[in-house]
């Protein structure tokens, strides 16, 4: 079995991961080949995820891996899964998202139905850079699982999320937010 070279993504859940499987197969008494065997998966390409040498596998060899190992997938990748995990990029999205409310000031609060207070402008302009982030973030998401999935988004999805991060930025650069 030739096990293609990618970039390892999220070296920390491959490192975990790694260690995870090793461990776990001892606490049950596995060899290779019978954790293989129990995943449908050859024994090499087992011996190569708990070297760190396959990187990215696919989610049928995860979750055959979680059903081998009896674990959750929690445990297998080190990360809880209902929790979304951020690059860089999307944190400084965060961050500046925070810096334009919290420059608002508590005078006006968007999720309070009643509330007859007219919004300041920093919060206005803040709401409308919540939903193009929200926006960006949706698209991300969807492409990124598109690519996950082993399949290439399409073009209007691609572009969607670029027309979005460009909203973003110039938003950012007119408030002299980033130092692009």
């Amino acid at each position: 079995m030739s096990i293609v070279s990618r970039e390892d993504r999220l070296p920390f859940v491959t490192a975990h991961m790694a260690t995870y499987i090793r461990v776990r197969r001892h606490e049950l008494g596995l060899s290779l080949d019978q954790l293989a065997e129990r995943c449908g998966s050859s024994k090499s390409h087992v011996w190569a995820l708990e070297r760190r040498q396959s990187k990215n596998p696919t989610l049928w060899l995860i979750l055959s891996l979680c059903d081998g190992l009896q674990c959750s997938l929690n445990s297998l990748i080190g990360a809880d899964v209902s929790q979304p995990m951020f690059s860089e990029q999307e944190m400084a999205l965060v961050d500046a998202h925070r810096r334009i409310f919290l420059a608002s000031g508590p005078t006006f609060n968007p999720d309070i139905p009643n509330d007859k207070s007219s919004p300041p402008q920093d919060h206005v302009r803040g709401g409308e850079l919540l939903a193009t982030i929200k926006e960006f973030a949706r698209w991300h998401h969807l492409n990124e699982m598109t690519i996950a999935a082993g399949k290439t988004p399409s073009d209007s999805e691609i572009d969607f999320e670029a027309m979005a991060w460009n909203r973003i930025t110039r938003a950012l650069k007119s408030e002299g937010s980033t130092d692009e």
